[in-house]
């Protein structure tokens, strides 16, 4: 029997899931619930009380829940599957299988980190970090997971688009990287986008899903799931969140001067089926200053709760007195008394699965003519005719960060540090995303001297692509200078990982290993 395309099959899986149930018993269905919402008690209840096919395929799902793909399948192949659902469903589990097959697990107190080896960098960075957002998250929505969460990393764009059924298409359009489903997070390697993105934000922000799930029973809507997700996912490393770039605080003041946002209904049933990434990108920022709207009033989290036993209309009303119509019209008002400003030149954030010219990308077009030629002056050695042209350019764009990336780099030649730090700065704090910035700066200031900052800023690089060897090389001689030798061995090692013979990798292993006896 020839197989059907499996990028058809898996696009979207859930609806398979629920129209097998379809035809199952009330039992069954019910155990779906009891898996979506993580009651483990209900689900070996519910597992004793099927029998038949029924049972197969119900400790199937159970199995998948839990990560143990392998089951999984071995119990799917005892149902009947000639009924077509069940042989697609079986069918995405034999590729998921192939996919994972070479995944090592981590266990940690909090997760399951599953990963490839050539991921395997990402590792104790999700270790340091997980503890604190399962705190952090914990005090905003009063919830601690009795179970170790698990996270798992694909390596590729088109591992994530079946392992997450939303298929290629989607997730190319949309820029979709991460999805909390299945009771796991999953998330796409930095290593598979040249620019990287925040992944252990987003690490963040699909657990606050998780989260939302549990404290909701599943109940809360996108627009309010998105909006939470969105405002919060910064929480755990600074407070009060940052969850608004400058670049993206531009789209939005685009989007109500021309009277285009994006109605909450239109953004069901998730927004990846929105037109484009900057369309996502304007919904992302719509919901998250909603959601900054509701907790400068109301609880939150009691409205989350409420929603446990209430639609979420009833559940508004009870605690803010109107429905969500009326909440979406006031959120619109409240957002013209935030008398938000424009960052000139500050780019706004968008997955790019290839690399692309940056000048075309993130210049605009009137100034790129004095960025080009500034350019061919910079590699000339023509330093002081290539910083006019990039002044030029920044009279237009004060907050472009990749004219100011290449204007630090001309005053860096120049031995004017102090000048191309300031320059570095501005990029890094009006496009905190922008990955090359605090590449750079950290350089910077280790050759500098100052360690406390290249630690903080290393750190925020690897925190958008840990990938890039360098990187690690100079966090760990920010490490060694003050004297911070277990993490300065820590970093070693994943440059390790990353590039065994990285010149001087070596003699530090050498020195820090003796070190050690």
């Amino acid at each position: 029997m020839s197989r059907p395309d499996p990028m058809k099959i898996f696009v979207s899986l859930i609806l398979i899931l629920i129209a097998s149930a379809g035809e199952c018993s009330d039992k069954f269905k019910r155990g779906m619930q009891y898996l979506e919402l993580g009651e483990t008690d209900k689900v070996k209840e519910i597992t004793g009380q099927l029998s038949g096919d029924e049972l197969s395929h119900f400790i199937s799902l159970s199995s998948f829940y839990a990560g143990d793909y392998r089951t999984a399948l071995i119990e799917m192949k005892k149902t009947d599957l000639s009924d077509g659902e069940r042989m697609r469903w079986f069918y995405y589990l034999t590729k998921l299988n192939d996919m994972t097959q070479d995944f090592n697990e981590y266990e940690t107190e909090y997760c399951r980190i599953r990963l490839k080896k050539t991921d395997l960098v990402m590792r104790t960075y999700v270790e340091d970090s997980f503890g604190e957002i399962i705190e952090k998250i914990g005090r905003v929505f009063d919830f601690i997971p009795q179970e170790k969460i698990l996270i798992e990393v694909y390596p590729t764009k088109e591992e994530f688009s079946i392992a997450s059924t939303l298929g290629d298409e989607t997730v190319e359009r949309s820029g979709a990287i991460a999805i909390s489903k299945f009771n796991r997070l999953m998330i796409t390697s930095p290593q598979s986008l040249p620019y990287g993105y925040r992944w252990l934000d987003t690490v963040c922000h699909e657990y606050i899903h998780f989260v939302l799930n549990r404290v909701s029973g599943g109940n809360c809507p996108l627009w309010l799931h998105e909006g939470t997700a969105k405002y919060f996912e910064t929480v755990w490393r600074v407070n009060p969140p940052e969850y608004l770039t400058p670049g993206n605080v531009n789209l939005l003041i685009d989007a109500m001067e021309r009277g285009t946002l994006i109605p909450f209904s239109r953004m069901h049933p998730s927004l990846v089926y929105l037109k484009n990434q900057d369309e996502v990108n304007l919904a992302f920022c719509e919901v998250s200053t909603a959601v900054d709207f509701l907790t400068k009033k109301y609880d939150l989290n009691n409205i989350m709760r409420l929603m446990q036993t209430n639609s979420c209309d009833k559940a508004f009303k009870k605690v803010l007195g109107y429905d969500t119509g009326k909440f979406e019209n006031n959120w619109k008002k409240y957002l013209k008394t935030l008398k938000l400003d424009k960052t000139r030149g500050a780019v706004s954030d968008k997955i790019r699965w290839k690399k692309v010219d940056e000048i075309d990308e993130f210049v605009g077009m009137e100034l790129r003519d004095y960025v080009r030629l500034g350019e061919r002056f910079r590699k000339n050695d023509n330093y002081e005719s290539a910083y006019i042209q990039y002044q030029k350019a920044l009279a237009i764009e004060p907050y472009n960060p990749v004219v100011l990336l290449k204007m630090a780099k001309s005053l860096l030649a120049r031995g004017e540090g102090a000048l191309a730090e300031e320059k570095l700065k501005l990029a890094v704090k009006n496009n905190p995303n922008y990955v090359s910035g605090y590449e750079l700066l950290g350089e910077y200031y280790v050759h500098s001297g100052n360690y406390e900052a290249a630690v903080e800023i290393c750190n925020q690089a690897i925190s958008i692509n840990p990938f890039n060897p360098a990187v690690h090389y100079y966090l760990a001689k920010a490490y060694i200078e003050l004297n911070k030798l277990e993490e300065a061995y820590k970093e070693l090692k994943n440059l390790e990982l990353l590039e065994p013979y990285y010149p001087g990798l070596k003699n530090y292993l050498e020195k820090l290993e003796k070190n050690k006896e």
